[in-house]
C-alpha cells in the first residue's frame, strides 16, 4: 500500500472520531479536493453518516460530479473576499496549506466557519522548527505557480492555532 496514501487513512479516522463525538451526522465542507480523492477513500471506506460534505477548489475536475459531494463551490481560498457562507462540524484542508504564501489568513477564515468546537483538520509536509523559515525562503525562490510556497513546523501549527482561537489536538 503506497504510505502517501496513509493520508487519506489518517483523515478517515479523525473524521470518525469526531463523528463519535457528536453523534450525528457530520457537516463537512473540503477546501482543495483536486478529483475529490479524499470523499471517495470515505465512501470506499463505508462512511455515510452525512449530512452535507460540500467541495471548495479554484477548478472543479468533471471527475467531482461522481464523487458524492452535496455541493460543489469555485472559489480562489488565496484571494481577500473568500468566505464560507455556512458552517461545518469538519473543515478539511489536506495538502492545501503549502501551497498558499499566507496559510495563517485561511485558517483565520475557515475557524469562523466553524460550529462551536468544529474540527479544522489537515495535512501538510513538515519539518522541524530550526528549518522551517530557511526552507521556506528557498522554496519561494524557485516555486512555480501551484507548487508548495509555504513549510511548517509543529510549533507554527501551534501558533496558527492559538491566533485562530483554536485548540491543537493532533
Amino acid at each position: 500500500y503506497p504510505i502517501k496514501l496513509l493520508r487519506y487513512w489518517f483523515m478517515y479516522n479523525l473524521i470518525i472520531e469526531e463523528h463519535a463525538r457528536l453523534g450525528r451526522p457530520l457537516r463537512v465542507c473540503e477546501i482543495g479536493v483536486d478529483r475529490g480523492q479524499m470523499r471517495r477513500y470515505m465512501q470506499d471506506a463505508g462512511f455515510t453518516d452525512i449530512a452535507c460534505w460540500e467541495a471548495v477548489d479554484y477548478k472543479l475536475q468533471p471527475e467531482l460530479m461522481e464523487s458524492g459531494y452535496t455541493k460543489q463551490i469555485q472559489a480562489n481560498v488565496d484571494l481577500p473576499d473568500f468566505s464560507l457562507a455556512e458552517k461545518y462540524d469538519v473543515i478539511i484542508v489536506l495538502h492545501l496549506l503549502e501551497h498558499l504564501f499566507e496559510p495563517e489568513q485561511l485558517v483565520t477564515k475557515l475557524s469562523s466557519a466553524l460550529v462551536s468546537s468544529g474540527a479544522l483538520i489537515g495535512g501538510f509536509p513538515a519539518l522541524p522548527q530550526l528549518l522551517q523559515a530557511c526552507r521556506q525562503k528557498k522554496i519561494r525562490l524557485t516555486a512555480a505557480d501551484f507548487e508548495h510556497v509555504s513549510t511548517f513546523s509543529p510549533q507554527r501549527v501551534k501558533n496558527m492555532a492559538q491566533r485562530c482561537g483554536l485548540s491543537l489536538d493532533f
